[in-house]
């Protein structure tokens, strides 16, 4: 006897309205203070590239699969940007979207697998995940990719049950779009195809080995194999094949820079490393640990138990692929529970399926009895009251908690700074780039608030090269970092704290810019964590050598050297650090060719040294000079050594333009330390004898030399320096 029409209506009814109610919910929760961050590091790479005009976006569009992140998302939100604007409200909109209608989706999804009542309990649960929110708040790809994953899965189920064509092409497109968003994709993709190809074998395989009747009409055997659905499975695998061979190149480059990265065999380690990864993942799915955990574990198995073959088999593949993926790679690099976001929709199906499935068991054994009813209503009851207040507490804590706070900071810095002023930037630990982060993530916002021109320096190795680009900068040194430690009383420096950052200005400063760096950078050792000492100590030590302090910059190395952390770039920069000591600094000290002298208050003669001691008729002198600046200059100086006999006479002389890497003296900083090399070629009939070296400056234009001044009478003795008597001898 069939049921009441009437009654099916109002259950469909009923599931209807319960839906359009979840999706709402959903969307507020998605829309919820969703400006009330500042973009974080991410967001605002995508802020960059999605804000490019459509020429350059379409240049640059190869460089962004470098890493794992692909460009469809940076498309996708440049016309929400062209549109409406690129307010903080305006960049995360499209993950709002792309989450909201994922609950359709998995709706759609358990509807397809089972009935609607799991489909409409799983797009319950993952309207309340406050993981599914957090990423659907966020300007990245994570959102789309999930959304794309479920579409995918949708096509595919309704390819496999109806096997139409368009489905079929519809589930084709979908993958590859999701293949042009992440690079992770590949995983749900082999799912996909595992599970679409046991499918259509398992009902394939013994129809092959009925008899059937063979037509004699050629075209229609060749409609019935078009018709097959295993060839069309197969036709629009080569369809995402075919739409995928654009990015290959991009693919196999990705792949062979990583080629340190390769798989490693399973092993013990990468298999525990998975377990402990899987288990980090449902934790942050379900916001819970320890016996709630286990409890919703519980909830899925049984799922898993009631689910049927096709669904169970799509789910442990959906599942377990990617975590099998990471227990065989040997690979460094930290996982994240969000690479692996598409997992969490058919997650909560099979916990779904777990919910229904035990409440109907229960209602069918208890069905008959009055205290029975009541223990199902309270075991229900329970059960929803657990996962939503579970659920309310992790989407309190995620809309308590904060991201670093990059628009505060900008503003502050911009408020109060002025022309000329420069900012360092550095973090708490080296292996992530720290310094290189907080530029972005300041410049960024600098920008929007038209301080743009502000000269933001990373406090790492290169720091003196970037103060040479920034000449003309003599104003305040500022500093902003990333998760700063508590300052002391004797800090010289305050600071204004902002969420994970902190603005750091001097509380004496000295108005010159070289001094007030190193200032800041040595407040930065008491500042930052122990662990992002290293990169401060390596540019604190290049501008104490570079400005002659050689005593004080081996200190520093000494220092850097034992708080070296592990990795090749850490090795080799401070293999250069002390290359680049050896080669400003040896010899600086040897008192026996120090010969400082003053010249014209503009340069400083700080000592020479002289190979071979004895030199021979034909053969090269080499002269190796040290210069400081004194002052800022306004010429460009050329330097000489001249090889005189007794009489005056000049032999040989080498003029050089005085520059510190091509950068001449127009653009010295005041106490910078250049080392020189001149060369003498001798002439071959050079008599033996002793001869004089001198050494001077003079302004290239107009041939006036700098005087050598008498300290402390600043009169001009004469216009060069004589070094030393050197003996020729055949």
């Amino acid at each position: 006897m069939r049921g009441n029409p009437s009654s099916a209506e109002d259950n469909r009814a009923l599931l209807l309205g319960l839906l359009v109610a979840v999706c709402i919910l959903g969307f507020a929760l998605r829309l919820h203070a969703l400006s009330a961050d500042s973009l974080w590091i991410d967001e605002i790479s995508t802020a960059t590239r999605s804000l490019l005009d459509p020429r350059s976006l379409l240049r640059a569009l190869p460089s962004f699969g470098v890493g794992v992140e692909l460009p469809l998302i940076y498309v996708v939100t440049h016309f929400f940007v062209l549109s409406l604007g690129d307010s903080e409200f305006i960049l995360r909109m499209p993950a709002v979207l792309f989450g909201a209608l994922s609950i359709l989706l998995v709706y759609k999804v358990g509807a397809l697998l089972w009935t609607r009542q799991e489909g409409l309990v799983a797009a319950t649960l993952l309207s309340l995940s406050a993981y599914h929110v957090g990423y659907s708040q966020e300007a990245r790809h994570y959102a789309l990719l999930v959304f794309l994953a479920l579409l995918s899965l949708i096509f595919l189920l309704m390819a496999l049950q109806r096997n139409r064509i368009h489905h079929w092409a519809a589930f084709a497109l979908c993958m590859t779009l999701s293949l042009y968003t992440h690079y992770f994709a590949f995983l749900f993709l082999a799912a996909a195809v595992a599970f679409g190809a046991f499918v259509l074998l398992v009902d394939y395989l013994p129809v092959i080995h009925q008899d059937r009747p063979v037509s004699t009409n050629r075209s229609a055997r060749g409609r019935r194999a078009l018709d097959e659905p295993l060839v069309r499975f197969f036709a629009s695998l080569a369809l995402i094949a075919l739409a995928y061979l654009p990015w290959l190149p991009a693919l196999v480059a990705l792949i062979s820079s990583q080629a340190g990265s390769e798989l490693a065999g399973a092993s013990l380690t990468s298999a525990y490393s998975s377990v402990s990864f899987l288990h980090e993942v449902l934790a942050n799915y379900t916001g819970v640990g320890g016996v709630v955990l286990l409890l919703f574990a519980g909830v899925a198995v049984a799922g898993l138990a009631t689910a049927g073959w096709p669904a169970s088999a799509l789910a442990l593949l959906w599942m377990g692929i990617p975590f099998g993926f990471f227990a065989l790679v040997g690979s460094d690099h930290q996982l994240h529970p969000r690479y692996v976001l598409f997992v969490l929709p058919v997650y909560l199906l099979v916990m779904a399926r777990g919910v229904v499935s035990l409440t109907g068991i229960l209602r069918h054994r208890l069905r008959n009895s009055d205290l029975g009813r009541i223990g199902l209503l309270a075991a229900a009851s329970g059960f929803a009251l657990l996962f939503a207040l579970t659920s309310a507490l992790s989407l309190r804590s995620y809309y308590s908690s904060l991201k670093e706070d990059w628009r505060s900071a900008a503003s502050y810095v911009a408020n109060d700074a002025q022309p000329g002023d420069l900012v360092l930037v550095d973090g708490r630990k080296r292996g992530i780039g720290d310094a290189k982060r907080v530029e972005r993530g300041l410049s960024y916002y600098l920008a929007r608030h038209g301080a743009a021109d502000l000269q933001i320096l990373p406090a790492q190795r290169g720091l003196w090269d970037a103060l040479w680009d920034s000449a003309g900068s003599e104003g305040r040194v500022w500093a902003v970092v990333w998760s700063p430690g508590q300052l002391g009383a004797e800090d010289p420096v305050i600071a204004e704290e902002f969420h994970q950052l902190a603005v750091l200005r001097l509380l004496d400063p000295s108005g010159d810019a070289l001094q007030d760096t190193v200032s800041m950078l040595q407040a930065l050792l008491s500042v930052l964590p122990s662990e992002a000492d290293f990169d401060v100590l390596l540019a604190l030590a290049e501008l104490h050598q570079r400005t002659g302090s050689c005593e004080h910059a081996s200190l520093v190395l000494h220092r850097a050297n034992r708080l070296k952390p592990q990795g090749a770039r850490a090795s080799e920069d401070l293999r250069e650090a002390l290359a680049e000591w050896e080669e400003v600094c040896s010899g600086q000290g040897n008192l026996e060719r120090a010969l400082w002298r003053n010249l014209g208050d503009r340069i400083a003669f700080l000592g020479y040294e002289v190979d071979p001691q004895i030199a021979q008729p034909g053969g090269t002198l080499r002269v190796t000079v040290r210069w400081q600046a004194l002052s800022r200059m306004d010429r460009d100086y050329t330097a000489f050594i001249h090889f005189t006999d007794e009489e005056g006479r000049l032999w040989t002389q080498d003029d050089r333009l005085l520059q510190d890497n091509h950068r001449l003296t127009s653009t010295w900083r005041p106490a910078t330390v250049v080392k020189q090399e001149f060369q003498l070629q001798l002439p071959p009939d050079l008599p033996s004898g002793e001869y004089n070296l001198v050494v001077g400056v003079y302004h290239w234009e107009t041939g006036e030399r700098l005087p050598v001044l008498d300290e402390p009478e600043r009169e001009a003795l004469s216009d060069a320096i004589s070094l030393q008597r050197l003996p020729v001898s055949d």
